[in-house]
């Protein structure tokens, strides 16, 4: 059993990064992991126990640390990026 749920926190960081790159919001992303988690719980209640609570915030936890991750990265990418060009653009307007 613990097995499976240490299984379930890689597939939360991998989800989490794909829909970190396609919503460009870490508390969204945070959000609808946490809210997945509740729905699992509420069907699977009587196998998963009360101790799934805790997975639960900890799948949230994990979710919202890796879309922010994501989201710095993908920030100082594009920020690096509009500097290059802008860089660019000035040398093209030079006179010399």
């Amino acid at each position: 059993m613990e097995l499976t749920l240490f299984a379930v926190l890689f597939f939360v960081i991998i989800i989490s990064a794909i829909l970190e790159l396609l919503i460009r919001c870490p508390g969204i992303v945070a959000a609808i992991i946490f809210v997945v988690s509740l729905i699992v719980f509420a069907f699977f209640f009587d196998t998963l126990g009360l101790t799934f609570i805790i997975w639960i915030i900890i799948y949230t936890i994990v979710a919202f640390l890796t879309a922010l991750l994501i989201e710095r990265f993908l920030r100082r990418h594009d920020h690096d990026r509009d500097d290059r060009r802008g860089n660019r653009r000035e040398n093209e307007n030079s006179d010399f």
